[in-house]
């Protein structure tokens, strides 16, 4: 996990195991643990291949 100002970036090993339903979860736990909103609707989700890592 990865934060900045104004965004989050979710790293993810195992992509093939991540779905919608996980990573609304994911999101929605992160909110409530460090007490900030995450606004679903503004929100954009793809996926960038790193096969060097």
């Amino acid at each position: 996990l990865s934060l900045v100002t104004d965004g989050m970036t979710v790293y993810v090993e195992n992509l093939k195991e991540l779905t919608k339903k996980t990573l609304l979860e994911l999101i929605s736990n992160y909110s409530q643990v460090a007490g900030c909103k995450v606004n679903i609707q503004k929100s954009t989700a793809f996926h960038i291949p790193c096969s060097w890592i």
